[in-house]
């Protein structure tokens, strides 16, 4: 779980985003609270990207919570304890163009080992809850409901189901089991990881999508680890096995000022995939400022706050690097 600077001593352990009363207000809130919101007089702005609902709400102390709660902390060292369902999957996306080909539903799942710097879906970091056979069937359930909602797009354009993140890694058998569901009603499937998770996992993923989008951003290890938390030894490995199974793999590239933009970067990583893969078509994904408001809301470090996106003569000389080493290349996802 991401240590960020709203974490208080006695809650380092909650799997579950940690809110500070201070910051919040109750805005759109499930029908549960009717009659609650006025009198508590602050609310939960990001509960709605959880996709979530709450099943009761009791007043505790510090030591008096479960994994998955959702904890607001109050001054007088007491906390509000949210206790929700399904928070697996923290945003459902429609109509998206840039998650893989034609039109297509992006499902996010909750939880990612990762913590990079220009994430720009900070509140999925915090890992969700161990998934049972019972509930996954639940959820899974619902998913594919709201899944198949949009299945006249993917038939009019060649679309389909991405499974992003977080890290949808982190969560194989929810993952497998949303696979195999689209495979039976013969729709698309994408998965967009960043290549950090167990090699078994991923090549059994492999096996069950039509496609993987597969990040390659830093090849330096010290590099890799300062800016997004882990080493790259997984990720490059993980990619190496990949291109021996000859999977489906479509490359994308996190174009980052000052930190994934530098010449020898980029031309490590070239050679890297030259050396070491089949794969020779990668599509350039500038950085872009969607997202920064959430690491105010949510009281996290920004670290990108004052780094724009890339030039459009960044963009082409980056561009130009791969394409004059052999490579397809594509701007944006």
């Amino acid at each position: 779980m991401a240590q960020h600077s709203f974490f208080k001593k006695g809650f380092e352990n909650a799997q579950n985003i940690v809110l500070n009363k201070a910051d919040l207000c109750f805005d759109d809130l499930p029908e549960e609270f009717e009659g609650k919101s006025k009198d508590m007089g602050y609310c939960l702005p990001f509960l709605i990207l959880f996709s979530i609902s709450v099943l009761r709400l009791r007043e505790v102390g510090e030591n008096d919570f479960k994994n998955g709660d959702l904890i607001v902390l109050n001054d007088d060292h007491t906390a509000m304890i949210y206790q929700v369902q399904n928070p697996y999957v923290f945003k459902i996306q429609r109509y998206s163009i840039h998650d893989g080909p034609g039109i297509r539903t992006t499902l996010f799942f909750q939880g990612c080992p990762l913590s990079c710097c220009w994430c720009h879906n900070p509140e999925s970091q915090a890992m969700p809850l161990k998934i049972n056979m019972e509930e996954m069937d639940k959820v899974a359930a619902f998913l594919m409901e709201e899944i198949e909602k949009d299945l006249i797009f993917y038939d009019d354009s060649g679309g389909g189901v991405t499974f992003s993140g977080g890290e949808p890694l982190c969560q194989p058998q929810l993952l497998f089991r949303l696979l195999d569901l689209c495979r039976e009603k013969q729709i698309h499937t994408c998965v967009d990881t960043s290549g950090y998770g167990e090699v078994k996992t991923l090549l059994k993923v492999a096996q069950k999508a039509d496609l993987i989008l597969y990040d390659i951003k830093l090849i330096d290890e010290t590099a890799h680890k300062k800016y997004t938390g882990q080493g790259v030894d997984l990720v490059l490995d993980n990619l190496k096995q990949l291109s021996k199974q000859k999977a489906a793999v479509r490359l994308r590239f996190p174009l980052i000022p000052q930190m994934t933009d530098t010449d020898e970067n980029i031309g490590r990583i070239i050679a890297f995939l030259k050396e070491n893969t089949i794969y020779r078509d990668i599509h350039i994904l500038p950085f872009h400022r969607a997202g920064q408001g959430k690491y105010e809301a949510l009281n996290i470090i920004n670290y990108m706050k004052d780094i724009q996106p890339p030039s459009d003569e960044m963009l082409a000389k980056v561009k130009e690097q791969f394409e004059s080493n052999g490579f397809s290349v594509t701007l944006g996802g």
